[in-house]
């Protein structure tokens, strides 16, 4: 075998030491590709991870709100004594048997349920309405119509403040508006045919009385424009019934103002609330000493999460209580009592508190 001369043997070496530097320079790509691809998924993970994470923080959020509003809307229908929708409103949704909040709301309902009596449907008062007059000074003026459209409308016509005050003096009577449908019980037997009764098994709470309100002529006509009536009924961006009117300047207003149905709605939403009306008389001061309250994880502040869980979480040391000023009930008592005076006083409507009233009244007959 022939030797190599010292210069191939140089070229050899430096062939082999290049060769040996590319690899080196080769692997050191490959680890350093392979690291900051280590690393580029780490944090890809770490981010899929946190989005994971605030999806089901999110979604968690998104179903204890939508837990409050069904709670809220049990509520409401056993604020006008349905306790069986309430009940089955709430056993509806999945996983209510181990919810406690819904559990012993379903408890509270089912307590309440038996204290409530049978009502006898065959006496119960029916009030009647034609369209309210939101504006007296033209619907009630002959300086704007003929005395005969005037005479009308005095004879026949409630005004808004008429009928509110109405409703009102019922509310305040224990009278507890329900469904005509409520009044009877359908039974369909062999043959198809439809039976209608007297429903027997209407309950509300003892001194409870039932009434029933209809809107006679639920239309416009054509001589009520611009006569202080609405135009028409519209409906607003939530679907909610309103009334499109227009006032003596020709402006356009959208509301609860005008006729029965948007009013029954308003005033349906109001008494929703009153079940705290007795609270209102009392003004109350929480005071808490030993702690500083903060924002909890869900970022409710401290008078958010009262309200809505009904609980605080305090030290041991700590304390809460409040500062109350009374209202002894025969003050209560004594205001409802001038009030309710006033109504009918300023209203021009009868004292409903005589429970042997007419049964059938219209909304002009009590004005």
């Amino acid at each position: 075998m022939a030797k190599l001369s010292r210069t191939e043997r140089r070229k050899k070496e430096l062939r082999r030491r290049i060769l040996q530097v590319l690899l080196l320079l080769l692997f050191m790509a490959c680890v350093l590709v392979f690291a900051v691809g280590g690393v580029i998924s780490g944090r890809q993970k770490k981010a899929e991870e946190k989005k994971k994470k605030e999806a089901e923080i999110a979604a968690e959020e998104e179903d204890l709100s939508r837990k409050r509003q069904i709670i809220e809307e049990a509520d409401f229908l056993a604020e006008g004594y349905d306790y069986d929708a309430a009940i089955e409103l709430l056993e509806k949704q999945r996983g209510y048997d181990t919810d406690t909040e819904m559990i012993n709301a379903i408890a509270r309902y089912k307590a309440a349920k038996t204290n409530l009596e049978s009502k006898d449907v065959k006496d119960v008062p029916h009030l009647y309405f034609q369209p309210l007059i939101v504006d007296p000074d033209r619907a009630l003026s002959t300086n704007h119509l003929t005395e005969e459209s005037v005479a009308n409308n005095n004879a026949w016509m409630t005004t808004v403040d008429e009928f509110e005050a109405i409703i009102e003096s019922m509310y305040d009577n224990d009278y507890v508006l329900v469904s005509m449908h409520d009044l009877v019980t359908e039974t369909v037997d062999e043959n198809g045919v439809t039976h209608i009764s007297a429903n027997k098994d209407l309950k509300l709470p003892p001194g409870k009385y039932p009434y029933v309100l209809s809107v006679d002529d639920l239309s416009y006509y054509h001589q009520y424009a611009r006569m202080g009536f609405a135009d028409r009924l519209v409906l607003d961006e939530d679907g909610a019934v309103k009334c499109e009117y227009t006032g003596s300047s020709g402006e356009t207003e959208t509301g609860d103002f005008e006729w029965v149905l948007p009013e029954i709605n308003a005033y349906d939403k109001l008494q929703s609330d009153r079940v705290n009306d007795k609270e209102q008389f009392v003004e109350k001061l929480l005071v808490i000493t030993g702690a500083i309250l903060e924002t909890d994880d869900a970022g409710r502040d401290p008078k958010q999460q009262l309200k809505e869980d009904g609980t605080l979480q305090l030290p041991d040391a700590s304390k809460a209580e409040y500062l109350t000023s009374e209202m002894h009930e025969a003050d209560v008592e004594v205001l409802r009592a001038s009030l309710i005076e006033d109504i009918h006083k300023l209203s021009m409507v009868p004292d409903l508190s005589d429970r042997n009233f007419a049964s059938n009244a219209s909304g002009v007959a009590m004005k």
